[in-house]
């Protein structure tokens, strides 16, 4: 399971399948900095805090709730998608015209994925969320994609719910899409190079 750790010298840990440990900071902050972490901590103080930074409706993600795709066990991914949207739906669902949170479903349990498709938009969610590949992981010429036959039935069943899909990033970890030199490099119709950017990477 997803879980916080504190070691022997105080520091917390985030231990999650399919992430190295990574630390959580904790810091302290005086003042306006002290104020500004704390604005929107109830649902509705974030309405009313969004309103004058001209924000009419937020859409909702699960922020760290996103590593719960990284898993290779998709019945287990799957139950962790129903708990957020749960949530989600318990905590900003009241508030329609302001909060729009996305469900979370995994892909790589079909048979689950349709059956939360269908409970979610029963609900009332108005936007789904699905991983970049459907099982965690690097490239893997034995893995479902969504490029296959085997997803029709799913496609089927979102188009049938009439919701839109999002992809997040790093809800896949194919390192085809982590990984790289940036864009190719464009040429003008002089033939010209235009230059390319390069993406640098920690780590």
């Amino acid at each position: 399971m997803p879980r916080i750790i504190t070691d022997e010298k105080g520091v917390q840990w985030r231990y999650c399948e399919g992430y190295r440990p990574d630390r959580v900071c904790v810091m302290s902050f005086e003042g306006k900095d002290w104020v500004r972490p704390k604005a929107g901590a109830d649902v509705v103080d974030r309405i009313r805090d969004n309103r004058p930074d001209g924000v009419d409706v937020e859409i909702i993600f699960p922020n760290k709730g996103l590593a719960l795709w990284a898993t290779p066990d998709q019945v287990f991914a799957n139950a962790q998608c129903r708990v957020w949207n749960d949530w989600a739906w318990e905590q900003f669902g009241p508030h329609p015209e302001n909060m729009l949170p996305v469900a979370s479903i995994a892909t790589g349990d079909l048979d689950g994925a349709m059956k939360e498709i269908e409970r979610v938009a029963k609900i009332g969610f108005r936007a789904l969320s699905l991983p970049c590949k459907p099982i965690w992981g690097g490239h893997d010429v034995d893995h479902v994609n969504y490029n296959l036959p085997h997803f029709d039935p799913m496609w089927a069943s979102i188009q049938e719910a009439d919701l839109p899909i999002t992809f997040h990033v790093s809800t896949g970890r194919d390192p085809r899409a982590a990984r790289g030199n940036g864009p190719p490099v464009r040429h003008d119709r002089s033939g010209h190079r235009l230059g390319a950017l390069v993406a640098r990477r920690n780590g």
